[in-house]
């Protein structure tokens, strides 16, 4: 047994080939190296008369791939993720694959059964993948993330996930993905009314509704000359008929225009009658 160390010899350090005398042995050898790390290499069948260099056996995390299924997204719209990470090495290793979400994305469905149900560490990140990769082996984590309905047209979702060898471990990788998030055309673009039946000098209560990129402006014709704008808006008819009330709802990338009749009805004719008592 030959031990390789610092601390001794020559400036204080060991020459670094171990040599071994055999003797008169003619026949083959095997040889057995435990590496500071409590890896071993095995090498057998070897002859005399040589040297030998031995590497310890790695774990080779490198070449970990981090895939979104598109480059630009709607609001609201759900991505998916896709983390290759192979082990090129000839070790084993332990491996966690974590992310932390940005702002602009809410967690969705998680798609790799292997891992179990994720979880988060104290870092504030999730883990979507824990364990070993074999030699030679992959594991690839699938995940899904909505869009935030609220974003704005032309905003940029940077999401970055790592690939480490468990807390406290510095990252083997950090995988970075880029989403631009696209302009969302309006659609079930409408109003409602209250009172559905109003009366001449009754308060009437617009609401509109819309859906697509934020933020949506609306503006009101009601039929009399009046305009305004606002998502809910309070007006009083002072006569009686029926009035065209338009409503235009535009965001960056659309407008779009709905009309509907307003009826509106007399006002309550009142008779006031005396009543007189009479003695028979």
């Amino acid at each position: 047994m030959r031990e390789i160390s610092g601390g001794s010899g020559f400036a204080s350090q060991d020459s670094l080939p171990a040599e071994f005398g055999l003797g008169d042995w003619e026949g083959t050898v095997d040889v057995n190296v435990q590496w500071p790390s409590g890896r071993q290499s095995s090498l057998t069948g070897l002859t005399a008369d040589r040297t030998i260099t031995v590497t310890e056996p790695m774990a080779d995390l490198s070449g970990a791939t981090k895939a979104v299924n598109t480059d630009t997204a709607l609001p609201g719209e759900v991505l998916t993720y896709t983390i290759a990470v192979p082990n090129r090495g000839n070790w084993a290793a332990t491996t966690r694959v974590t992310d932390t979400l940005p702002t602009g994305l809410t967690w969705g469905a998680y798609l790799t059964a292997t891992a179990g149900t994720p979880v988060w560490d104290a870092a504030g990140r999730r883990v979507l993948w824990s364990g070993e990769i074999g030699e030679g082996l992959a594991v690839t984590v699938t995940y899904r993330a909505g869009v935030h309905a609220g974003l704005v047209p032309g905003a940029i979702i940077t999401n970055a996930a790592t690939v480490d060898g468990g807390i406290g471990h510095p990252p083997f990788d950090t995988l970075t993905t880029t989403v631009t998030v696209q302009c969302k055309v309006l659609s079930q673009v409408g109003f409602d009314y209250e009172p559905p039946t109003p009366v001449a000098g009754q308060m009437v209560t617009f609401a509109a509704t819309a859906t697509g990129s934020l933020p949506i402006t609306f503006t009101w014709d009601l039929g009399d000359g009046t305009d305004v704008s606002g998502a809910i808006v309070n007006h009083t008819y002072e006569a009686e008929g029926e009035y065209q009330v338009i409503l235009t709802a535009t965001n960056a990338c659309d407008q779009e225009v709905v009309t509907q009749t307003a009826a509106v009805e007399p006002r309550s004719q009142w008779i006031y009658l005396p009543l007189v008592r009479r003695d028979s």
